[in-house]
């Protein structure tokens, strides 16, 4: 008598087929994302909530979607990788790219900047075990790269929230002219280079 029916579902590398009772979640995920198929810059998307809440299986679920379709993704898991050039360096053995022994973080992200011709999806699960002074630094410079799109899993919005500490100087004046987000409303901010 076998007790597991598909014993599959517990490796790594298992794949649902739907994600039960994460619809909505997946479906706001690849809105934000999609744009990365027909080969444009994604949109960032940050994800919150408690351990347990399957928040890595709704990003592995997307991504899993998106490369199938051709999007190349990478997921770094920020318990292991704690600084900004430890994540981009596993960005860049993920995607085969020898970075050799270089020290310096921003040859590294020079490197991944050259080798991102096409649309690539970096996923960092618990990016709030990053110091904020790293973390700043890793969103701040993967976000500036033309082809990257970032999804970035806390247990909290508090690591979202830090954020607004941080003061990023930009050479465009910004002006909000339409507001129509209610308080608990998904918001996908974005920039419109005509009137």
């Amino acid at each position: 008598m076998q007790l597991i029916s598909n014993p599959a579902v517990f490796e790594e590398a298992f794949r649902p087929e739907q994600l039960e009772g994460r619809a909505e979640q997946v479906q706001v995920l690849l809105d934000c994302l999609s744009p990365a198929i027909a080969g444009r810059k994604p949109f960032h998307a940050w994800v919150h909530g408690p351990p347990g809440s399957r928040k890595t299986a709704v990003v592995r679920f997307v991504l899993g979607h998106l490369e199938q379709q051709g999007v190349s993704a990478v997921l770094v898991n920020a318990l292991q990788r704690r600084s900004f050039y430890a994540v981009v360096d596993q960005v860049l053995d993920d995607r085969h790219v020898l970075s050799g022994d270089e020290k310096y973080t921003s040859w590294k992200l020079e490197l991944l900047a050259r080798h991102a011709r096409e649309p690539l999806l970096i996923a960092v699960d618990e990016v709030d075990q990053i110091p904020l002074g790293e973390r700043n630094a890793l969103l701040y410079n993967l976000a500036a790269l033309d082809r990257i799109g970032l999804v970035l899993l806390s247990q909290s919005r508090q690591a979202a929230e830090d954020l607004s500490r941080t003061t990023i100087v930009s050479p465009l004046d910004g002006k909000v002219v339409q507001l129509n987000a209610r308080e608990g409303a998904v918001v996908v901010p974005g920039t419109m280079n005509h009137p």
